[in-house]
């Protein structure tokens, strides 16, 4: 019985490495079988050989039960590798190696566990025994239990652990299973069945000894039929804000010296997204922004990916950097303007990085709607009078 302190691989699904352990026989001979000896005796009476005695005795081998659990890792990662999972990940995936090393076939009684010590933003969803092998949980695949385990047999459990959007960035939790032996062909979903125990001496019979150790979880004492493992993941988060500043470029009056936002006159917008600390790159970023009815979009003017410096609260977007989009009107992942929103995507942004999104607007002038008309003035004399 062995007892491992390690870290798991981050996995975006189920799918998980498929491992091998080296082969380990059960100890002894298998429980039940018969064990006859017989001895002869000669001896002589007066110097005259006389015929041989025999005497029998047979007994029965007795059951040991010992049950292993082995943490062995994930998708491409070792099991003495870390195991980052990511804020709102819900298909973590613990994979564990459960070995019969007892000399008959068993039962075993699955369970999964956070200990106390793990923050309360991650949780078990769900426990499985993958019988076919194919690293998710599918039709013929046992929930918490695995049945009529032979001796030396060894099955996959996979133990699926969901991670909380609220997740801090380098937070740790732990992950046990613990594997429990029961008589074969008794156990059903929910841990009911008849739990192994130690048995009396009965030469007679087949006695039961329990021969696992002590891994010093509090729930999995010495020589109780069961064994745990435990398994380690850690956070890895980003810190993402995002900034939007808008500078005047030109106006109708001043153009570029000292222009005004006032009507007719062009904004830059700068979009700048940062990722201030944790150790997880932001990806998949998609940048969407509902123009107001005041200012109409500039053509041509999207830029991606641009430099942006940061003071004060207000970001500066580097046009002469980054990537024009290659037609604003229809490259929705270049940039696109479409039914009012200024939408497109910006690249992985990592730790102590910020990237820029960029285009221009015009402030719609005002109308004016005086008109330079003269009124027609009918003079006539006081002393008129109409006809």
């Amino acid at each position: 019985m062995t007892r491992s302190t390690q870290l798991l691989g981050a996995v975006s699904a189920f799918a998980l490495i498929a491992m091998s352990s080296a082969p380990a026989m059960a100890e002894g001979i298998a429980a039940g079988t018969v064990v006859t000896n017989t001895v002869e005796v000669d001896y002589q009476v007066g110097g005259v050989v006389q015929d041989t005695i025999e005497a029998t005795n047979t007994f029965t081998i007795d059951r040991r039960v010992s049950v292993d659990v082995e943490y062995v890792g994930a998708t491409g990662v070792d099991a003495g590798t870390p195991f980052e999972v990511a804020p709102g990940q819900t298909t973590a995936a613990f994979a564990f190696d459960v070995t019969n090393f007892s000399n008959a076939a068993i039962d075993l009684d699955l369970n999964a566990a956070l200990p106390v010590n793990t923050n309360s933003r991650a949780s078990i969803t769900q426990v499985f025994v993958d019988n076919d092998n194919d690293g998710t949980f599918s039709a013929g695949d046992t929930v918490d239990f695995a049945s009529d385990m032979a001796a030396d047999e060894t099955r996959r459990v996979i133990v699926v652990v969901s991670v909380a959007n609220t997740a801090l960035d380098a937070e740790t939790f732990q992950v046990d299973l613990n594997a429990n032996a029961f008589e074969v062909n008794t156990m059903t979903a929910g841990g009911t069945g008849t739990e192994i125990e130690e048995s009396a001496s009965d030469t007679t019979g087949i006695d039961t000894a329990l021969v696992d150790g002590d891994t010093g979880f509090s729930f999995d004492a010495d020589r109780d039929g069961s064994d745990t493992d435990r398994a380690f993941a850690e956070v890895s988060a980003a810190n993402v804000s995002v900034i939007k500043s808008s500078v005047v470029i030109s106006d109708p009056v001043n153009n570029t010296t000292n222009p005004k936002a006032i009507p007719g006159a062009v904004i830059r917008y700068c979009i700048a997204v940062s990722n201030s600390g944790g150790g997880a790159p932001a990806t998949n970023i998609a940048i969407s922004d509902a123009l107001p009815g005041e200012v109409d979009f500039n053509t041509g003017t999207i830029r991606r990916n641009t430099d942006v410096s940061i003071a004060a609260g207000v970001a500066t977007c580097d046009i002469t950097t980054g990537t024009t989009a290659t037609d604003d009107v229809v490259d929705a992942d270049g940039g696109q303007f479409d039914s009012g929103v200024v939408s497109g995507s910006l690249n992985n942004v990592g730790f102590d990085e910020s990237l820029g999104f960029t285009f221009d607007v015009t402030s719609i002038p005002a109308v004016d709607d005086r008109t330079d008309s003269s009124t027609t003035v009918s003079e006539t004399d006081d002393n008129d009078t109409p006809d």
